[in-house]
């Protein structure tokens, strides 16, 4: 498999696709990022991640998003007021999604589970929760925590 067939498959709930939550493009990167870092995706497989301004970042993830939205795999949709866009299967990547995900076994559930785990955290929350169990990525981070409650 290909880094951005991973991709696919944490935008697409292959199991799952008459609930098409979208996810933006935090939410993707950092879903990637945990998928790689616990061992669901294999090394050869992964995004190549670095501390960015908001924690770990492979910029490739941009660029695969766009081709998949060019290829009819995913739409995006623009968020009003936001400079940013939420990402769902089309029919097409769901079904494309799904032969990708017999492929991986296993780890289909635990990309399942990440993307549950994803959209249950504000991003706040979900900033807090990487920088704390992989604190290298927030170094260069502009991000400043609210004080827990």
């Amino acid at each position: 498999m290909k880094p951005s067939d991973w991709l696919l498959l944490l935008i697409a709930d292959a199991d799952n696709p008459d609930v098409r939550s979208p996810l933006d493009p935090v939410r993707i990167m950092k879903g990637l990022f945990l998928l790689a870092q616990e061992g669901t995706i294999p090394r050869q497989e992964q995004y190549d991640f670095s501390a960015y301004a908001y924690g770990p970042v492979a910029f490739d993830v941009y660029a695969d998003i766009e081709h998949l939205c060019k290829a009819g795999l995913v739409s995006g949709a623009a968020v009003p007021g936001r400079t940013w866009s939420v990402y769902a299967p089309t029919a097409e990547g769901t079904e494309r999604a799904r032969a990708l995900a017999a492929g991986v076994g296993h780890r289909g559930a635990r990309v399942r589970e990440a993307r549950e785990y994803l959209l249950t955290r504000s991003f706040v929350a979900l900033l807090r929760d990487i920088y704390d169990r992989y604190p290298q990525y927030a170094v260069n981070t502009v991000m400043e925590f609210p004080p827990s409650p």
